[in-house]
């Protein structure tokens, strides 16, 4: 990440920079082995520091979404999944660098974005039809 000035060497690259111009003998061992290690070093701080900030919006939105009033049981079952799914993803990426092409954990951020979504176009819906009943009050 030094050697790249902060900008990383380029998705995929790490394990041949380590080969051919790594610092310190690794035995043969090229490959990083960490998600969010290999994350920083193949593209840089700019685009770790714009994932982490994604990823920590999901989980903060999930946890307030729960500790908001809850209207119906699935989605509390949907955004606890989405929650507890995030907090595993975190703990089982500090081991694994595979996860990239690990197709089901794609799906499980497009749902657990999606479902952030739809619920912030519903409360939108509703102060909208809030302010407008407040209207015709008035």
């Amino acid at each position: 990440l030094l050697g790249s000035g902060g900008l990383g060497v380029g998705a995929g690259n790490a394990e041949w920079y380590m080969e051919n111009r790594g610092i310190f003998d690794t035995a043969g061992v090229t490959n990083v082995h960490n998600w969010w290690v290999e994350l920083l070093v193949n593209y840089g701080l700019l685009v770790t520091t714009l994932y982490f900030m994604l990823y920590f919006y999901v989980v903060w939105n999930s946890w307030g979404i729960l500790r908001s009033k809850v209207e119906t049981q699935w989605k509390s079952i949907f955004f606890q999944t989405i929650y507890l799914g995030s907090i595993g993803f975190f703990l089982a990426s500090i081991s694994s660098s595979s996860i990239m092409a690990f197709a089901p954990i794609w799906f499980f951020w497009g749902m657990a974005l999606s479902f952030l979504a739809l619920d912030r176009k519903k409360d939108r819906r509703r102060q909208r039809k809030t302010m407008i009943d407040a209207k015709f009050i008035i």
